[in-house]
């Protein structure tokens, strides 16, 4: 799992310094790497849509606190439907709460679509429409990628999840499945790795969007953070005459000691 630290951000961005409390705190103790958070959805937000049919219409609202990237996040969100958009009491939503399983300890964003509903949200950083200055998500190349921690998504929860990446000069997408089946901490890593964005410099960014889109109605998906910070590569699969003569060696060695 990746850990959140703050050593390495800039000190005059006072709201590029999450504090290290509860979620952050505990994962800056049990990894070396700092990484960069986007939310940890400390600062709570809500929005809802159980309009009634008009043509289609989108609510927003803009949450702020110290442990947004950018001190703002841009939540909004818009159901769809044949029934719900002629049934107000069918929502779709877009909500901070306590993530399941954790007992009310940890923060979560949860989005929701009720029956015979689907919908579409989103999630926007850019410092309230300014932009986040061109800000280094990279850390001078110690981080290769944004994560989405997913901590629970029900067994029909399919969704399709969006980032889109602005800097000076370019916008550019890439969209992951999100995860069914998920049930409780510590959850799963949506990984958008830095590669994919062949357009962007992330050395200067300057606004992140999360669009979330239901494929299928009363979908319940929940998130547990955002954050830049560094994975892995990827192991590369060994060619199949690699894999017999790794057979062989391994066979020789048991001979080998049998004999012994």
């Amino acid at each position: 799992m990746s850990a959140f630290a703050c050593s390495r951000i800039p000190l005059g961005r006072a709201w590029l310094r999450p504090a290290l409390t509860g979620l952050g705190m505990l994962l800056a103790l049990g990894n070396a790497h700092a990484a960069m958070v986007i939310d940890d959805f400390v600062d709570p937000g809500s929005v809802s849509d159980g309009t009634l049919f008009d043509g289609g219409q989108t609510l927003s609202v803009t949450a702020t606190g110290g442990t947004i990237l950018g001190g703002t996040r841009h939540m909004q969100v818009e159901k769809t439907g044949l029934i719900a958009l002629n049934v107000p009491a069918l929502k779709a939503s877009l909500a901070t709460s306590s993530c399941a399983g954790s007992g009310g300890s940890q923060h979560c964003m949860s989005f929701n679509t009720a029956v015979a509903t689907t919908g579409t949200a989103m999630l926007g950083y850019d410092a309230g429409g300014i932009g986040l200055g061109s800000l280094d998500l990279s850390e001078s190349g110690a981080n290769n990628a944004i994560v989405v921690n997913q901590v629970f998504g029900d067994a029909d929860a399919d969704a399709l999840l969006t980032l889109t990446v602005r800097d000076h000069d370019s916008t550019q997408s890439r969209s992951l499945s999100t995860l069914s089946g998920i049930a409780g901490l510590p959850g799963e890593d949506l990984v958008f790795r830095f590669g994919d964005f062949d357009a962007i410099d992330f050395t200067r960014v300057e606004s992140l969007h999360i669009e979330i889109v239901s494929l299928v109605s009363s979908v319940d998906i929940q998130f547990r953070y955002l954050a830049a910070t560094h994975i892995p590569p990827a192991p590369v699969p060994l060619p199949a005459p690699a894999l017999l003569l790794a057979s062989a060696l391994v066979a020789m060695l048991v001979i080998r000691r049998r004999q012994a």
